[in-house]
């Protein structure tokens, strides 16, 4: 009898965490836009109202939607836009980052 207790409150203990480990590995984009600059006016995504920011939103809510975590999402390849614009390489690399073979 003792064992089945003990197994029983382990059970629902496991339950109990599983919903709040779930939660924690998914993405929200109010949890992103502030960690993440807009590349156009170096701002963070939050304070931007520029149209690259309004497309930077929409391709993170599209990677939330596939079921990206928040560190996947920001563990892109850092964008400079110096070197990196119009850079076909660069964008071969976001494309194997993300796997949309860009």
């Amino acid at each position: 009898m003792r064992r089945l207790t003990v197994t029983l409150v382990a059970a629902i203990t496991c339950a109990a965490l599983l919903p709040a480990a779930a939660a924690a590995a998914n993405a929200s984009l109010p949890d992103i836009e502030d960690e993440v600059m807009c590349t156009i006016c170096g701002t963070t995504l939050q304070l931007s109202d520029s149209p690259q920011a309004e497309r930077e939103r929409v391709f993170i809510n599209e990677l939330i939607a596939k079921g990206k975590t928040k560190d996947e999402i920001k563990a892109a390849p850092e964008f400079d836009k110096e070197k990196h614009l119009g850079d076909p390489h660069y964008r071969d690399q976001l494309g194997g980052h993300y796997g949309s073979g860009h």
